[in-house]
């Protein structure tokens, strides 16, 4: 016990000058790194698995490891609600416009796109999303 205790400081103080953000969960660590210039939170092992060679699968990846799946398909880029007749702009139907920008600089800055190309797919995630919890309810694991 008194191991696990110096292994996990080691970590912490180890991290700490990386800046990286460690958790402890259920006598696990979890390492947490910031992308983009507001420093989002992203699990390490999610962000080292990313293939960078295609910048769609790279935005939905890194869509999964910021946000949850009830929140990308309860959510939508602008804020307007898919199939409303007012087209009403609302904050709580809005993902998080700066962990949106985080995502957006950072596959730009990896795989040379433009913004649009970027937020086109995070608009068609969060489509795909809610398609999938409207037809299928019950909750999926990973």
């Amino acid at each position: 016990m008194q191991f696990r205790l110096q292994e996990l400081q080691s970590i912490l103080n180890a991290s700490a000058s990386k800046e990286v953000e460690v958790e402890m969960i259920e006598h696990s660590v979890v390492e947490k790194i910031g992308i983009g210039p507001n420093k989002t939170n992203v699990d390490r092992m999610c962000f080292k698995k990313i293939k960078w060679d295609c910048y769609s699968l790279a935005t939905r990846a890194l869509l999964d490891a910021v946000f949850d799946k009830q929140t990308l398909a309860t959510k939508t880029l602008s804020g307007i609600k898919k199939r409303s007749k007012s087209r009403i702009r609302s904050k709580e139907l809005e993902l998080d416009p700066v962990k949106v920008n985080d995502i957006v600089q950072l596959v730009k800055q990896k795989c040379n796109v433009d913004e649009w190309s970027i937020r086109r797919i995070i608009s068609i995630k969060c489509s795909d999303t809610a398609n999938t919890k409207r037809f299928n309810p019950q909750p999926s694991e990973c």
